[in-house]
């Protein structure tokens, strides 16, 4: 910085502005939607051609390298970390948890349901990021994740085509959001 007097108006916009950046780049360096988005749109395209039952056991995998990934290749364990790269983090983990568990039970105990409890917890985590990025188009995204999720609870009749599309476009969106987090970074 060059020696120039800033008044408390400049003062509190550039303490502003890093912390902003600090809290971007912190979040994107923890960028697990797009992992979750990818390998679920794959999963759910595979669903909707209609695949053998073993496939959906692949589930269980996807929290584990959303998670597993971006934890390993970042060096979360070495790097430090702001508050909110602690919380991002933390929540991921636990959202990782409900999402193994729900595959699990999606599997092995209720696979018609396999779709919409493993759009739960990315609909959860998506929730948590729009609260962070205050961005109200990642908001709407989980919103319209958890609703999908819970009229598919609901419904007693098989899987329908037009449910697993909405399924297919919420986790297009969850890609986009993905990059654009990866995008704000800078």
């Amino acid at each position: 910085m060059e020696n120039e007097k800033l008044n408390e108006r400049e003062s509190l916009r550039l303490i502003s502005d890093m912390i902003e950046r600090s809290r971007k780049a912190e979040i994107s360096r923890l960028n697990f939607v797009t992992l979750y988005g990818v390998m679920g749109l794959v999963l759910t395209v595979l669903e909707w051609i209609g695949t053998p039952e073993w496939v959906k056991g692949l589930w269980i995998v996807v929290p584990v390298v959303a998670y597993g990934v971006p934890y390993v290749h970042e060096k979360m364990w070495r790097k430090p970390m702001t508050i909110v790269g602690r919380i991002v983090r933390q929540g991921w983990k636990y959202f990782a948890w409900l999402a193994i568990i729900s595959a699990v039970y999606g599997v092995f105990d209720a696979p018609r349901l396999i779709l919409a409890l493993m759009v739960l917890p990315l609909s959860c985590a998506l929730f948590m990021l729009s609260g962070m990025f205050k961005d109200k188009s990642v908001l709407v995204m989980a919103y319209w994740g958890m609703v999908w999720s819970v009229m598919t609870f609901a419904d007693t009749a098989a899987m329908r085509s037009s449910r697993i599309s909405c399924f297919c476009l919420f986790f297009a969106v969850c890609i986009m959001c993905g990059f654009d987090i990866a995008k704000k970074k800078n």
